[in-house]
């Protein structure tokens, strides 16, 4: 178990150099049983407080990973504590209805470079194939003429405070 955490950092790493990314922050939680509780939703917002960003990028807080579905609960949680500028969802799993469509044509070969690292998921290369698809179903909903887009979704301040896990 030890060994595929390494691993899987290991791939985050590179992932994130790929993408220029310059650090990657492990709250070491197991994987599958990561929960919203005091602690997780402590370590967020210190780590909010820390980097203190305008912009944060969520999971979709219904999607089919129950890792990914806490991580929403917790982000949102510690959001009402520390709040940015911007937060938004974004797809994973599971598709969401956006509110925003961003063009990725710039970046969808450096996107599917720093996905392919990830060695030590199971068909990483059909789950590649099956991002990169879905990218470009989303550029139908940008209607400006490009040919991957992100569909994003930006929560609202208001939102944010309704919002309980």
């Amino acid at each position: 178990k030890e060994e595929i955490v390494q691993l899987r950092k290991e791939e985050a790493h590179k992932s994130a150099k790929i993408l220029g990314i310059h650090r990657c922050v492990f709250l070491d939680f197991p994987d599958r049983e990561l929960r919203h509780n005091a602690e997780s939703v402590e370590k967020v917002e210190s780590l909010f407080k820390e980097l203190n960003p305008d912009t944060v990028y969520v999971p979709f807080y219904l999607d089919n990973h129950p890792d990914h579905k806490a991580t929403a609960s917790i982000c949102i949680e510690a959001l009402k504590h520390k709040p940015v500028k911007n937060a938004f969802f974004y797809e994973v799993w599971t598709a969401m209805i956006p509110n925003r469509i961003v063009n990725i044509d710039d970046c969808i070969d450096k996107k599917m470079e720093a996905i392919a690292v990830y060695k030590s998921q199971k068909g990483i290369e059909k789950l590649g194939e099956q991002i990169k698809a879905l990218n470009k179903f989303r550029s139908i909903g940008g209607n400006e003429g490009f040919e991957y887009a992100e569909a994003l979704y930006k929560i609202a301040d208001d939102e944010l405070r309704k919002w309980n896990f």
